[in-house]
């Protein structure tokens, strides 16, 4: 199969064929901006372009429902687990927090900061706060990975991973790295 440099959506533009990545790479909106797409090249095993650029307009409608889902898979697979890995303070040295907070502050706001810093713990407001959705990767037979990023303040660094069908059922919640 010859695969085309890119593909062209009337509403999201253009992806990009990465070689390296074996997938094509471009956004969509979510909420009040845009995430990036991967569309891998085994998702054409089961479907063809049109049927793809369906299921990302499916997900552009529903956006606001599959941040609900979201939000509450993140809950159930994660949160338990960020409790016990938050330590804010294990990079910074205990008389600088004001650094602490300002770095974090970047991320999360000045008020989140605080009370997270401050507490030494994650509570669900921060731990909301601090996962933001990354990307989203379309694979074969219409599997969606959510993938997050925390910028290291909870799980290091680590990979996070939502994988859900179509129909916006969460199927499993994965950190690896």
């Amino acid at each position: 199969m010859t695969i085309p440099k890119s593909l062209k959506h009337p509403q999201f533009g253009i992806f990009k064929w990465k070689s390296d990545w074996d997938a094509y790479t471009g956004s969509i909106p979510w909420s009040k901006g845009k995430i990036t797409v991967l569309i891998y090249r085994d998702a054409f095993d089961h479907s063809d372009v049109e049927d793809i650029w369906q299921i990302l307009e499916d997900i552009v409608s529903h956006v606001e429902s599959w941040d609900v889902v979201i939000h509450t898979a993140l809950k159930e697979h994660f949160y338990t687990t960020a409790q016990n890995w938050f330590a804010p303070h294990d990079d910074y040295d205990e008389t600088d927090f004001d650094s602490l907070i300002t770095d974090m502050a970047e991320y999360v706001g000045k008020e989140t900061a605080e009370r997270l810093v401050l507490s030494g713990k994650i509570d669900e407001d921060g731990f909301y706060r601090l996962m933001k959705l990354d990307s989203i990767s379309l694979s074969e037979q219409g599997l969606l990975d959510f993938h997050f990023d925390d910028d290291g303040w909870i799980f290091d660094g680590h990979s996070i991973t939502l994988t859900a069908s179509i129909e916006q059922d969460i199927l499993d919640g994965c950190l690896a790295g």
